[in-house]
Formats: C-alpha cells, structure tokens, sequence
C-alpha cells in the first residue's frame, strides 16, 4: 500500500519538475540579450534533434529489466549505453563543428548537458522499476532545482550573462546532479564492471553491424 500511494505521487512530482524547467526558460530570457536568446534557441533545436539518438532503446529496456530485478543485465546495459552514447556525442559534435561555425563552447558543452540530462533519465526508469520512488523523486527534481536555483542567484547578483557562461553553468548543474544521483544510486544498488562485460554486450548484439549502421545513419 505504501509503495501504491508513493507511486502516486510522482506523477505531481514530475509536474512540479515540468513548471520549474518552465520558469527557468523565462529567467534565461531576462538574462540574455535578444541576439544570444536567438542562438541560444537555435543550438537547442539541434542538440534536442541529437538528443532524440541518446536512448537506443535503453531507457525502455532498462525500465523492463529493473521490473524482473536483471541487475546483472542492468549493469552491463549501463555501462553499453554509456559507450555507445558517449560514441553518439563524440560524433554529432564533430559533424556540427566541421559544418557550422559554431564553437564547442556553445553546441559542445550544451549537448555534454544533454547527455547527462539522459543519462540521469536512465537512473530514473531504473529507480522506477524497482520500486525506489525516493531515489526516483529525486532523479526528477534535482536537476530542474539545481538549474532553477542557480539562475535565481546568477539573475538576482549579475542580472545578465553571455551565453557561453550560460552553458558552463548548465554544465556545473547537470554535472552535479548527476554526481549526487550516482552517489545515492550505491544505497540502492551498484553497476558492476564485471570482465566478462564485452563478451555480455557482444551476446546481446549491440555491437552488431545493424546497430551501428543504425548510429551512423543518425547523422
């Protein structure tokens, strides 16, 4: 019953998180001038177009093994997607670079942000999964309160900001909330790196040949 009534109350929690990450796009509109709203809007459209490669398929995957209690399959697709999103982020940010003028100061630190963004998404199904609602609340909100409190600070004692700052203290926000989520996820569960885990990805084929023309077909 207890664990019915928690379940509950994460829908409103994720509402909560939902009007937070809305507020601070109108602090970011007061801290940055018309022209660095308008590139600040343009990077985001295509960093969200990459974003949509980050899962592979994993979240739902991760969602379906945390309900059957895998840990040791849960392990070893933790640390793949790690792999094969961090390959993904290597590579998006090469193209963009060769093929716009914009600066890794810029695409590059806002689609580090993204990633990191997925990859406490991951924890978060997880922690759904079996049944860690606490672990879960805080998946949702610790990045859109950590992001919401720091553009309160940065509008109330410098008022404005240049958009490369923006995206390092994006970058601060979500490295620190992760770095918090990863410390709480070991009171949970842990990922073990076990030596077997190359022979694991490769039994499960997400290094096959249609996977990764799949990863290269997203650019």
């Amino acid at each position: 019953m207890p664990n019915l009534y928690k379940s509950y109350i994460i829908p409103f929690i994720e509402i909560g998180a939902k009007i937070l990450s809305i507020f601070t796009i109108f602090i970011i509109i007061r801290l940055l001038t018309q022209e660095d709203f308008g590139q600040f809007n343009y990077i985001n459209s295509i960093v969200l177009v990459f974003s949509i490669f980050l899962d592979l398929g994993t979240n739902s995957k991760a969602y379906t093994l945390s309900l059957q209690n895998k840990l040791t399959d849960l392990s070893r697709l933790f640390y793949t997607r790690i792999i094969l999103s961090a390959t993904i982020l290597i590579l998006f940010n090469l193209i963009i670079l060769l093929l716009t003028n914009l600066s890794f100061a810029t695409i590059g630190v806002y689609s580090i942000v993204i990633w990191l963004t997925s990859l406490i998404a991951f924890l978060k199904l997880i922690s759904r999964g079996r049944g860690f609602y606490r672990l879960d609340a805080l998946a949702i909100t610790i990045e859109p309160f950590f992001k919401t409190l720091f553009l309160i600070i940065v509008f109330y004692q410098i008022n404005n900001i240049s958009i490369d700052k923006l995206y390092l203290l994006l970058l601060s926000v979500s490295s620190l909330s992760i770095i918090i989520i990863l410390l709480k996820v070991k009171n949970y569960f842990s990922f073990s790196f076990s030596s077997n885990f190359l022979n694991g990805m490769k039994s499960k084929k997400l290094f096959s040949p249609l996977n990764i023309l799949f990863c290269i077909m997203c650019f």
